[in-house]
């Protein structure tokens, strides 16, 4: 995987590439972030297409003048899925390498490490890059995402005695997120069958897993109502254990499993634990960041719903900056003060004064303005004088210092008002981009037969009549 960050100063924009995203992974989030604390979706960044692991989303409201770090978060639209491990490893309170089978070796797989020490004495370390997620008795549970070079986990046993059995083996769960949702425990007196609690699911289509652990050599058990599979994981090294395994689908979409009992074969009666969990879909399976400075030379006014009506502006002036009070005042009979009806001032208000070089580029500033929608200023960075924010411009007007001068002098008079709901937005295709989308002239006529065609992903401005 991959992710790049650049600047792109024909429109102002920071062009993040994606690259090598994990073959499941159906679109990507894009986010955007100036502390790496707090993360907003890049605009049109929600939903990032992936087209052979490649993806490209443009970032209009980049902040100027300081770090950006842009984050992609890799999202499978589909349910959890399972999948088997190579089995349990055993020792006799000493150290197990349990394998991650080739099947868990894929990318934003969840991989869940399940170990079973047969005395409450035991203690065990967790393994590099593994998180904890319970420790209950005997019974330990730790995830991990796979990624390229996840070793094998060692496991070693503190804590015990000569015939303190050590139990561990790997499933994995595709697109779960790791920890858990749910939680029920149980630890029951000495039995030949196993009593498990019940666990109320709090999300739909949860994958569920149950971990029983015998003090005892199993032959068979029963299976869970609404379960499927089950391993057993039965040994007789040191002095006898089964960990037992059974999982429910997350296509099953349980929303609660009632107490039941394993009906056990083999062995002899003995102490049993019983450990239920669920686990929610991930957000996404995997993430990478990269970050860039983007540096503003001019002030920017922008057009997010028509991008390509983006310019650059030439500022000479601005006026005072200021807010219109919503606080009405009010007398009252009788009484020597009035009361107040508050409320929050308004957005800001100024003055902008731009200049350009011609009558031409006047005029087309004008067919820019005459839009008449939100837009964004964008200043120069954090410490420029002139604020950046979404206005709408009010009555304006141009005109010249002398009557023979070329350059023309615009006074804009904005209004801060909200920004645009983050559904306004548009794909930003200039014709420089047309070689990295067609590989030859061929392929672009295929797809584009006309000029036209290629205008209509090239820009999607309206045409503007003053």
């Amino acid at each position: 995987m991959s992710i790049a960050a650049t600047y792109l100063g024909d429109l102002g924009r920071v062009r993040v590439q994606l690259a090598g995203a994990p073959a499941v992974a159906d679109h990507a989030i894009v986010e955007r972030s100036t502390d790496t604390i707090t993360w907003t979706t890049v605009r049109a960044g929600l939903t990032v297409g992936l087209s052979g692991g490649a993806g490209v989303v443009d970032d209009y409201e980049y902040i100027p003048g300081v770090v950006n770090h842009y984050r992609a978060s890799y999202v499978d639209n589909a349910q959890i899925s399972y999948s088997n491990g190579d089995g349990p490893v055993h020792a006799d309170n000493a150290a197990v390498t349990p394998t991650i089978a080739a099947g868990l070796q894929v990318d934003g797989m969840l991989l869940t490490l399940v170990v079973a020490c047969r005395s409450t004495a035991q203690t065990v370390d967790t393994p590099a890059g593994w998180i904890k997620i319970i420790d209950y008795q005997t019974v330990k549970v730790f995830h991990k995402r796979w990624t390229a070079g996840t070793v094998n986990p060692t496991i070693t046993p503190a804590g015990g005695a000569a015939g303190d059995t050590v139990t561990a083996y790997i499933v994995g769960f595709s697109n779960a997120e790791p920890g858990y949702t749910a939680l029920a425990t149980q630890t029951n007196a000495s039995g030949q069958n196993i009593p498990t609690p019940s666990l109320t699911v709090p999300d739909p289509n949860s994958a569920i897993a149950l971990v029983a652990h015998k003090l005892a050599e199993v032959t068979t058990t029963s299976v869970l109502s609404l379960f499927l599979n089950s391993a057993v994981n039965s040994t007789a090294v040191g002095l006898d254990q089964a960990a037992i395994w059974q999982r429910a689908s997350a296509a099953s979409n349980i929303s609660s499993v009632a107490a039941q009992t394993l009906t056990i074969t083999g062995g002899a009666a003995a102490i049993s634990r019983a450990v239920i969990w669920s686990m929610r879909k991930a957000p996404w399976i995997s993430q990478e960041s990269t970050s860039i400075t983007p540096v503003n030379t001019q002030f920017w006014i922008k057009n997010l719903r028509r991008p390509n009506n983006n310019v650059q502006v030439n500022v000479t002036g601005f006026g005072d900056i200021g807010r219109t009070a919503r606080t009405g005042v009010f007398d009252v009979i009788n009484r020597t003060l009035p009361v107040a009806v508050t409320d929050l001032h308004s957005g800001r208000s100024m003055e902008l004064r731009v200049t350009t070089d011609t009558v031409g580029a006047a005029a087309d500033l004008d067919t820019r303005f005459a839009a008449g929608e939100v837009m964004l200023f964008q200043s120069l960075g954090p410490d420029c004088p002139i604020p950046t924010m979404y206005a709408v411009i009010g009555n304006y007007a141009y005109g010249r210092k002398s009557q023979r001068a070329q350059r023309r002098h615009f006074t804009l008079p904005l209004v801060e008002v909200a920004a645009p709901d983050a559904g306004v937005f548009s794909t930003t295709v200039t014709y420089g981009d047309l070689p990295g989308l067609f590989a030859t002239y061929a392929d672009l006529i295929a797809a584009e037969p006309t000029y036209s065609d290629v205008l209509d992903i090239v820009a999607e401005s309206e045409v503007i009549v003053p």
